[in-house]
């Protein structure tokens, strides 16, 4: 049967004079290709009714020439093109006088939209990689703080290359608490969820990390005992921040506790560190092994009421910064308490942040929707205010699983 459908279908190619041009990409040669491998929009610095858009190539040809009203920037890795125009394919069709070379954007890994642009709104940029075969719907996406091309070129002037470092970074991203992998095709999912109003996208930035003096060198008598020293500023890329999109535009980006607490909300941890405290107030630090939190709407005649957030973490003991050679029963206790009160603040202040601005990214409506659509029908017309004033109760229960205690704790010897 299935050749016989192949057979009528390219006898009907032939017949109708139609090539397989028209639904298939023609074979292009590698060597005329300039591999993008970052895509990147901005509002326009021209016009804010503008679009800016940067590329990061792999690699160019000892012909190829930047300059001119886009500009490039060069290095020995790459080159960074930008240009703007009216619109996104305007811009991009600028970029190709900058090199004899096809610009191809089938390699294309990360796709990101600079803040200004988030505000305007997100449809247009999405539409457009959505609707070019070229790119990929799995390639990685960003929101910046700040614009994208102030993003790229920073990182491109301190000899980086940008594409190689955010995939490198993205095999650990498991041991991230503050954010994960967001695919552009995860994103058009969540916003086809008639259910979702609210969605949080992982954020990118350049911070400035300052070093100071080590302990071993000698202090500088002219500075008060106990002062840092700061010898050198690092910038360094961070990933501690969600970009909440509401309505289709930037509503705000998250603080750190908040991008902690979603992702254990939405199940995006594989591994923390938790800190707790024994009675004589020594540190003992606790590995969480797995967590998984679960989402429970409690409708009564069809109407809500209240919504319960539960976790249940399994962790290890890591490191205990005292000599104790057991841990009895009551001090278990303590310590798994004091790490469910550790993990249930971090959920409750991105819960109170998400109420406070009236933006559900942390997917109560779906939940709603899932168990009772009646509940949710009622709710859906204002939903974002009716947000704000929901009961939203977090249960957090927390196991330590293995002690990991020895019987004779490493120490000096008398």
């Amino acid at each position: 049967m299935k050749k016989l459908l192949l057979i009528w279908l390219a006898l009907s190619l032939v017949l109708t004079g139609c090539t397989t041009d028209h639904f298939f990409p023609k074979a292009k040669d590698f060597r005329q290709l300039a591999m993008v491998r970052i895509f990147a929009v901005d509002q326009g610095k021209e016009d804010v009714d503008n679009v800016r858009v940067t590329v990061v190539l792999k690699k160019v040809s000892g012909n190829d020439q930047g300059g001119g009203a886009g500009g490039s920037m060069k290095s020995g890795e790459g080159m960074v093109l930008t240009e703007e125009d009216v619109s996104i394919a305007a811009a991009a069709k600028k970029l190709q006088s900058y090199t004899d070379q096809e610009l191809f954007y089938g390699h294309a890994d990360f796709y990101l939209i600079g803040e200004s642009a988030a505000k305007t709104g997100l449809n247009s940029y999405l539409d457009y990689i959505a609707r070019d075969n070229d790119f990929r719907l799995n390639g990685v996406i960003y929101i910046t703080h700040g614009d994208a091309l102030t993003f790229l070129k920073d990182e491109h002037e301190s000899n980086n290359y940008l594409p190689d470092y955010l995939k490198n970074f993205l095999k650990k991203i498991d041991l991230s608490a503050t954010s994960y992998t967001l695919r552009f095709l995860d994103l058009l999912s969540q916003l086809s969820d008639s259910a979702t109003s609210a969605i949080a996208v992982p954020a990118i930035q350049k911070v400035k990390k300052t070093e100071t003096e080590s302990a071993s060198e000698p202090a500088d008598a002219s500075k008060p005992e106990g002062s840092a020293t700061p010898i050198q500023e690092n910038a360094e890329i961070s990933t501690d921040s969600y970009a909440v999109i509401r309505d289709n535009k930037l509503l705000y980006f998250t603080r750190r506790v908040d991008s902690e607490g979603y992702n254990i909300i939405r199940n995006e941890v594989d591994s923390e560190v938790l800190r707790t405290q024994l009675e004589n107030g020594k540190t003992v630090a606790l590995n969480m092994v797995s967590s998984h939190s679960s989402i429970t709407p409690e409708v009564r005649d069809g109407q809500l009421d209240r919504v319960v957030i539960r976790t249940e973490v399994s962790a290890k003991v890591l490191e205990m910064q005292t000599e104790v050679t057991e841990l009895s029963e009551p001090i278990l206790i303590k310590l798994q308490d004091d790490a469910a009160s550790n993990v249930r603040r971090k959920m409750e202040t991105c819960v109170q942040k998400a109420q406070s601005t009236g933006a559900d990214f942390i997917g109560i409506g779906p939940s709603i929707n899932a168990k009772s659509p009646k509940a949710w029908d009622a709710l859906k017309p204002e939903w974002n205010e009716n947000f704000r004033t929901i009961s939203i109760t977090v249960e957090v229960f927390v196991k330590i699983d293995m002690t990991s205690v020895i019987k004779d704790p490493a120490k000096s010897k008398e």
